[in-house]
């Protein structure tokens, strides 16, 4: 019996993730980088008279006028903002900045999230106006109320655009050419930007094999002056990003004879070779007992200096973390609550009960709106699961998945869901209640499941809609939220006094999704939901081989 139960448990787990592989090989890409031309950077530099092409390593394209000066720059947070992910999808916004590295405007291109919440943010002048505080006080912008992960997700990429390691460089404006990358790795064709860790190109040869990486350390270095000015220095690592394999100035505002001391010290340079990441990331030049070149000792000590601000940044801004601020704490410390409830003593008290309800309706619903919906799940099957960014939203997300799958517990429905917990308030208003011929509520409790498997079509053919009107739950975010979702929710909520958790029961995709998951009982076998979930992976196979 407990054989059969795993191998269901296999088997179901397995549908979820190859529904998940369909949806991801047949999302398009929805945010892309917008191509630019002279028009769209008059918009803030009207003297402009020539655009550049993309930098190579940042992505930004430098605005001259007549005379050849370099009146600023223009770039996309994609693709390097790619990996972040705000309600269900990234977002590609264009940013313009001016020669003293201030933005002085902002324009959202393109926006995989869903269109409430996109709306909200493009209708709030002040959060479009609080980005030109960037690069500096990036404490001062505030998230849109009601599309609070949208807009924070907008900032972040701003930030990682403009941010130490990946801002363009007003004093070294020159694209890295693939000439240079070709002086560090001789077999070299060509270079591709790296969006996540520390950045820089990835280098390639003939053959698509990677060779390593190159960082510039401007703009990090920007600030560290040796003798005369700054230096921009070439940092080349392994394939693994994880090893310095060797430095090379660039160029710099250092006079020649400082300069060419340095580079030509046979030993200098070439002493770090071999080091780590992190232990350059690190350096301590007294513990370390590096005095510099002699002649040169401010030049050469500027250049390592820069060396470390780059290293340093990376680590900063690589995406690497898991950003575990309050908001994310406190929905891990429900999620972990709510597990431990429904296998406890005290779920059947009635005040444990009503105040974890509270809990649930005041901050998971009215409060953070963190709910799970097809919206949500089938974003990140198109653009990954952003665990990093929303640990606790993916917490949530997991514990809801698999915790039925395994223990045969609906621990989402039951304890976790604002929307269930407030149906089972309306219930309590009347006892009169509604009994349906029992034919149709068998149809009617049928419902759901067509409705998940119909967005789950519809999504695979690439057919362009709102997944959140096709549940209520952005209504609980009320100020984002569309007409249909809320009259959705209003509907709901009215049928649950009559008939107790109608909606759950009639209207739910995404407790028909955790329904199929549930498997715990020794009696449980491959059924009728089984063939049916086999038939519409085999339809939806075909919908993407199709299209």
């Amino acid at each position: 019996m407990k054989h059969r139960v795993w191998l269901l448990r296999l088997w179901r787990f397995s549908v979820l993730a190859i529904a998940a592989v369909l949806i991801r090989w047949q999302a398009e890409p929805e945010v892309r980088p917008t191509p630019l031309d002279l028009e769209a950077a008059k918009s803030w530099f009207p003297s402009g008279r020539k655009i550049s092409g993309p930098d190579g390593e940042t992505g930004a394209q430098y605005v001259t006028d007549a005379f050849g000066d370099t009146l600023g720059f223009l770039v996309q947070t994609f693709p390097r903002s790619r990996d972040i992910i705000g309600y269900c999808g990234p977002s590609n916004t264009l940013l313009a900045v001016d020669r003293q590295g201030r933005v002085i405007g902002a324009k959202l291109l393109s926006s995989g999230d869903t269109e409430d919440h996109v709306r909200r943010v493009l209708e709030s002048e002040r959060y479009w106006k609080s980005l030109q505080r960037l690069p500096g006080d990036s404490g001062g912008i505030a998230a849109v109320s009601g599309a609070t992960l949208t807009s924070t997700a907008i900032t972040r990429g701003a930030m990682r655009a403009l941010g130490l390691t990946e801002r363009a460089s007003m004093l070294f404006p020159y694209p890295l050419e693939l000439v240079e990358v070709q002086e560090l790795f001789p077999e070299a064709t060509r270079m591709e930007p790296v969006t996540t860790g520390l950045g820089g190109v990835m280098v390639l040869d003939g053959k698509g094999r990677n060779l390593g990486l190159v960082l510039r350390t401007s703009p990090s270095s920007d600030a560290v002056n040796g003798y005369k000015g700054p230096s921009d220095t070439l940092i080349a690592l392994d394939p693994d990003g994880r090893t310095l394999r060797e430095l090379r100035v660039r160029d710099s505002f250092e006079s020649e004879e400082y300069l060419s001391s340095v580079t030509n010290d046979s030993r200098f340079l070439p002493a770090f070779q071999g080091r780590s990441v992190e232990s350059m990331a690190q350096f301590d030049f007294q513990r370390e007992g590096i005095s510099g070149v002699s002649g040169a000792t401010r030049s050469s000590l500027s250049i390592l200096e820069g060396v470390k601000r780059r290293l340093n940044d990376a680590q900063e801004l690589g995406g690497t973390a898991i950003r575990l601020d309050f908001r994310n704490g406190l929905l891990l410390f429900i999620v972990i609550a709510g597990g431990i409830l429904p296998f406890s003593p005290w779920r059947g008290i009635s005040w444990v009960r009503i105040t974890w309800q509270c809990i649930l309706i005041g901050y998971l619903g009215l409060f953070a709106g963190d709910m799970l919906s097809q919206a949500l799940l089938a974003g990140w099957a198109s653009h990954g699961v952003p665990w990093r960014n929303l640990p606790g939203l993916t917490a949530l997300a997991a514990a809801a998945l698999l915790v039925p799958l395994f223990t045969g517990k609906q621990l989402y429905c039951h304890h976790l869901c604002p929307h269930g917990a407030a149906q089972q308030w309306c219930g309590k208003l009347t006892r009169k209640k509604w009994q349906p011929h029992p034919a149709a509520a068998r149809w009617l409790a049928r419902l759901p499941a067509a409705l998940l498997a119909l967005i789950f079509l519809l999504v695979l053919a690439r057919v362009p809609l709102n997944l959140a009107a096709f549940e209520p739950f952005d209504a609980w975010v009320f100020r984002a939220a569309g007409s249909a979702t809320i009259a959705l929710a209003v509907i709901g909520l009215l049928a649950s006094i009559f008939y107790p958790l109608a909606y759950c029961k009639f209207g739910c995709p995404t407790g028909a999704l955790l329904r199929f998951l549930r498997t715990g009982a020794s009696q449980d076998g491959f059924g009728a939901r089984d063939w049916m979930a086999l038939t519409l992976l085999g339809v939806g196979a075909i919908l993407v081989l199709a299209l």
